[in-house]
């Protein structure tokens, strides 16, 4: 995977974004890669 500068991870191989499915923001959604597209549900906070 690789973490970019606007927030999106994207898959090393399929060059996809991580996204949470259906935009949904709560416990246990799933998640998917997907087109990159800039969505709210493509962006991510990684705290270390």
């Amino acid at each position: 995977m690789d973490v970019n500068a606007n927030g999106t991870i994207t898959g090393v191989q399929s060059g996809k974004c991580l996204e949470a499915n259906g935009q949904s923001t709560g416990n246990g959604t799933k998640l998917q890669l997907w087109d990159c597209w800039g969505g709210a549900n493509q962006q991510w906070n990684l705290i270390p």
